[in-house]
């Protein structure tokens, strides 16, 4: 199956979420969760990397020469290189990779789920009534 590092990244950060805020599943279910997460945890990691290499070679640092956060989970980019980091962000998270995964089905009485978290796992979990 090809997903995109984007794609990965973001469902790898909500199985994440699911496990932090313990949300309850059946066993069969939890299984299958844990074995995604697994499975596309080197590809979240890839885009973690590079994407912190994008922020060190564009971001604003402050003294310490840390990226300047700048708004929720944005970075102060200054507007003569924001075109770039755009494009090469957009190039990331477009980036094709490949895994072996058949996508499982989780129906609506396994587990309850937010709308982000329905919306990062959509294309991986196809979510059955």
């Amino acid at each position: 199956m090809k997903i995109t590092l984007g794609q990965a990244a973001y469902a790898f950060m909500a199985l994440n979420r699911l496990k932090t805020e313990r949300v309850r599943m059946d066993n069969a279910t939890c299984l299958s969760l844990v074995r995604l997460k697994k499975l596309l945890q080197p590809e979240a990691e890839a885009f973690e990397e590079t994407y912190i290499n994008l922020l060190d070679r564009y971001a604003m640092k402050d003294r310490q020469g840390n990226p300047i956060q700048q708004g929720a989970g944005g970075f102060a980019i200054p507007a003569d290189k924001l075109a770039d980091y755009r494009s090469e962000l957009k190039e990331l998270r477009g980036a094709k990779v490949e895994i072996e995964y058949k996508p499982i089905t989780i129906k609506g009485d396994d587990i309850r789920l937010d709308m982000d978290l329905v919306e990062a796992l959509e294309g991986l979990v196809e979510f059955g009534g």
